[in-house]
């Protein structure tokens, strides 16, 4: 017999899934228009950014009156963890307004050639992403780990200095 708290976890994992996937898709637009100086899609990254904070607050007030219901010790623990992984969710839909916001202040200067292929750059972030968020739902500490030497595999650039 199913306990009614796994239909609502359920929900709640289901409800993570769909704020990942807005905010892969804010990230992938502010890219795109960085990538292509679209001043347009940039504004709408900015715009959409509301979605990803409601979402955080949703899935809190539910993660919330989940735990009033005196969930077992894994149960808890899944609910933490959601919680945590909504509010960095929303932190990647910050970043990719401040991408946005880039790329609308770029539109108005000449192109640069880019020394870095920022595509790619955020593909492999977006991977680093859905790699964990699938260990989450998959209840895998070992894919969770898996992920966090992928970070290390990317060249290290240092910044030009400023001075001539």
């Amino acid at each position: 017999m199913e306990r009614h708290l796994d239909h609502e976890l359920g929900e709640l994992k289901q409800k993570l899934l769909t704020m990942a996937s807005h905010a892969e898709s804010a990230v992938n637009r502010a890219v795109e228009a960085l990538v292509t100086r679209n001043y347009d899609l940039a504004v709408q990254v900015n715009a959409n950014d509301r979605v990803l904070d409601q979402f955080e607050i949703e899935i809190d007030e539910f993660a919330i009156s989940l735990l009033t219901k005196s969930p077992v010790a894994d149960d808890v623990r899944f609910i933490a963890m959601a919680m945590k992984i909504s509010q960095n969710l929303e932190r990647a839909g910050d970043e990719a307004v401040k991408i946005a916001k880039r790329a609308r202040d770029l539109c108005k200067e000449p192109p640069l050639k880019l020394a870095v292929d920022l595509p790619t750059m955020a593909g492999r972030a977006l991977a680093m992403l859905k790699g964990a968020l699938d260990s989450f739902v998959q209840r895998d500490p070992a894919a969770a780990r898996a992920v966090i030497p992928r970070d290390n595999r990317w060249p290290r650039t240092r910044r030009p200095s400023c001075a001539a």
